[in-house]
C-alpha cells in the first residue's frame, strides 16, 4: 500500500470520526440536553477514538505512543520558557512589565 492509498484511507476515517461526532451530539442536543451535556459526550467520545487509535498504532507497530520520554519533557519545559504565550497578553492589560 503506498502513502496516497494510506493518506485517503486515514482522511475518510477521519471525516468518519468527525461526523459521528457530529450526529452524536445532534441526536443528544434534539432530545433536549443541554450544550454542557452535548460538549461532554463528544469528548467523550473523541477520547475514546483517539485512545482506541493510539492502542491501534501500538498493536500494529509495537510503538508505545503512551510514553512520554525525559527528553521530550526537557523540550517542552525549553519551548514553554522560550514562547511565553501570555506575556504579550499581560503586557498589553498593563498587567506585566516584562
Amino acid at each position: 500500500m503506498n502513502n496516497f492509498t494510506k493518506g485517503i484511507m486515514i482522511l475518510f476515517g477521519s471525516i468518519l470520526a468527525w461526523s459521528s461526532l457530529e450526529v452524536t451530539g445532534s441526536y443528544i442536543f434534539a432530545e433536549g440536553a443541554g450544550p454542557v451535556t452535548l460538549l461532554s459526550t463528544r469528548f467523550l467520545i473523541a477520547t475514546i477514538l483517539f485512545g482506541v487509535t493510539i492502542l491501534f498504532q501500538k498493536y500494529r507497530t509495537g510503538e508505545n505512543l503512551f510514553l512520554v520520554e525525559k527528553q521530550d519533557i526537557k523540550r517542552f519545559d525549553q519551548w514553554c520558557i522560550s514562547c511565553r504565550p501570555f506575556d504579550y497578553i499581560l503586557v498589553r492589560l498593563g498587567i506585566s512589565g516584562s
